[in-house]
């Protein structure tokens, strides 16, 4: 569904804008995968993710760069043993006592779920788990931000 992939698309981007910092968890999972024939890997640094956040005007009204960017990484496969088990080992990851959903998206060819730990309205991690008939996709994101800064950071991207 090409409408589905380019919201795919522009929840990628929401989650770049939004950089990550991986917990001890999370960075067993990424590692356990990382080296996986089969797996695509993006791993973006701190470094990275400050110098891009430098380069965006403020023309959208936005200052990324007080957004305590940190780094990103996704993993994605198309093969079914390794999805598999990556979903397997994702389930044991979200503590659902501390993470919560927060968005489903579901259509006829994927499954797109949203998950979050705040500490009050701060949003600290941010993981999408995204589940299609040939291929997974785990994208894990942390930071400082706010629901109404990932609001209007959507809202800026849409054109809305």
């Amino acid at each position: 569904m090409k409408n589905f992939s380019t919201m795919k698309l522009l929840m990628a981007i929401l989650f770049f804008v939004f950089g990550t910092f991986v917990c001890q968890a999370q960075d067993n999972f990424f590692e356990k995968y990382e080296d996986m024939d089969g797996v695509t890997v993006v791993s973006i640094s701190p470094e990275m993710l400050q110098l891009m956040y430098a380069m965006k005007t403020d023309e959208d009204g936005l200052d990324l760069a007080e957004m305590e960017i940190t780094g990103m990484q996704i993993l994605s496969t198309e093969r079914k043993d390794i999805r598999d088990q990556m979903k397997a080992d994702f389930s044991k990851m979200i503590d659902m006592t501390d993470y919560k959903e927060i968005m489903r998206i579901k259509d006829d060819e994927s499954n797109v779920i949203f998950y979050t730990l705040q500490k009050g309205d701060i949003i600290n991690k941010m993981i999408m788990l995204s589940e299609e008939q040939d291929e997974c996709t785990i994208i894990i994101l942390s930071g400082n931000f706010t629901m109404q800064v990932t609001m209007q950071v959507a809202k800026s991207m849409s054109g809305i």
